[in-house]
């Protein structure tokens, strides 16, 4: 068969099915006429394919909506006043303790914002380290892998939506965050980890990781999350074009320069108004030549040479 087979054949080649084939060169007759020679037809679907994009981090697109402080998570509410300057990668560095020296030495190695997972061992090697990183699969379950050699100095840091973080314990629990619109209004909220019979219950024993948190946050990212918008701050940033969600159309008022118009030309003119009469005979001969100056100076030239006389005279 040639080409791909057109769903409308079956409707317009109906007869032909039923009965002869009739002779044609069109591809449509080509599908009707195997289609009348076999006695079964085999359909495969074939699937799209697969995005290549690399996982990787570069920082979290999303502001968050509770009264918690997660900015050691490099997550932050609108008012946090947040600094892109760097990666994610490095902030988890650093906050899991990594020396100032190597810290430098990551920054110097990896220039792009975006880093890959895939360049993550090489990281491990350049600076004598390694990482226990947890991820998250297409269904939504937690993988971990341990990259580099150095096992005296390891990092566990989590890859979640473009965001790498240090992993350790926080004092928030989960009940706080599934139900933070029922509990945000109660003292220390954050420990709240089960409701008995209209009673909350607290503990310090009940705090997930960090990990457990982001991932949360993201599965509530309706009531916890609100995607960062193109705006001021974030223009000013290494991730400008990072974010989709466009709140107005309308410029800032610091990327407007107002500007007074000024003519280019400065030079003071003196204003002399001329009149001519001719004696029109086939061509125009002037005869008269009068002018008045802006002072208020009257004069007359007459003869034939008046515009010669009236276009040099020292005015």
């Amino acid at each position: 068969m040639k080409g791909l087979v057109d769903e409308n054949a079956i409707v317009q080649y109906k007869d032909q099915v039923k009965g002869p084939i009739q002779q044609t060169k069109a591809s449509d007759a080509e599908w009707v006429e195997y289609f009348d020679s076999v006695k079964t037809l085999k359909l495969i679907i074939v699937k799209a394919k697969t995005d290549k994009t690399k996982p990787g981090g570069g920082f979290f697109k999303y502001y968050h909506t509770t009264k918690y402080d997660l900015r050691r998570f490099a997550v932050y509410k609108e008012d946090d006043d947040p600094d892109y300057a760097e990666n994610c990668l490095v902030t988890a560095l650093r906050e899991g303790g990594l020396s100032d020296d190597k810290i430098q030495m990551v920054k110097l190695f990896v220039m792009n914002r975006i880093i890959p997972k895939c360049k993550l061992k090489e990281v491990c090697e350049k600076i004598d380290i390694s990482i226990s990183l947890t991820s998250i699969r297409n269904d939504m379950t937690s993988r971990t892998e341990s990259i580099g050699k150095n096992k005296q100095e390891m990092y566990t840091i989590g890859l979640v939506d473009e965001h790498y973080f240090i992993i350790d314990k926080t004092e928030l629990t989960s009940y706080c965050l599934n139900n933070y619109d029922d509990v945000k209004h109660i003292n220390n909220s954050n420990m709240i980890y089960m409701k008995s019979d209209e009673t909350y219950k607290t503990s310090n024993q009940k705090y997930i990781d960090r990990f457990k948190v982001v991932k949360l946050l993201l599965e509530n990212k309706d009531k916890l999350l609100e995607p960062i918008p193109y705006d001021e701050k974030i223009m000013n940033t290494q991730f400008y074009d990072k974010v989709t969600t466009y709140n107005t159309l309308e410029y800032p008022q610091s990327c407007v320069k107002y500007q007074q118009y000024e003519l280019k030309n400065k030079i003071k003119f003196y204003e002399v108004c001329f009149d001519f009469e001719t004696v029109v005979n086939k061509t125009h001969k002037p005869y008269l030549a009068c002018y008045e100056t802006q002072d208020g100076e009257c004069r007359s030239f007459t003869g034939e040479v008046v515009l010669l006389i009236c276009l040099t005279f020292n005015w």
